[in-house]
């Protein structure tokens, strides 16, 4: 179980890390700055991106390298599930800290 979470998220890390939390701090500061009625705008923004980026870039750059993973015994739905998972998770964690933090006085 161990081994397949450290292949997905070295998938994670190699294909969707820098830009997808790119636009989690950008969601995230945006939420900390006009405060939490903004919240579920950026939430949604986030989900939205997520899923452009899965269907332009993931899917048609990455496409034969999901063979790999399913010989290893990780499906693509799994894979891209558990990634898009953490990403969210990640985005949440920021929200959550730039609201807090933050509290519009940036």
């Amino acid at each position: 179980m161990l081994r397949k979470l450290s292949l997905i998220f070295r998938f994670y890390r190699t294909s969707m890390l820098v830009p997808c939390v790119a636009v989690s701090v950008a969601l995230a500061w945006l939420v900390g700055k006009w405060g939490p009625s903004i919240a579920p705008w950026c939430f949604f923004g986030k989900v939205a991106f997520t899923a452009l980026f899965l269907y332009v870039w993931i899917l048609p750059r990455y496409g034969s390298e999901f063979y790999y993973y399913l010989a290893l015994g990780i499906r693509r739905n799994r894979l891209l599930g558990v990634c898009c998972a953490a990403d969210l998770a990640i985005y949440l964690l920021l929200a959550g800290f730039a609201a807090s933090v933050l509290d519009g006085h940036c």
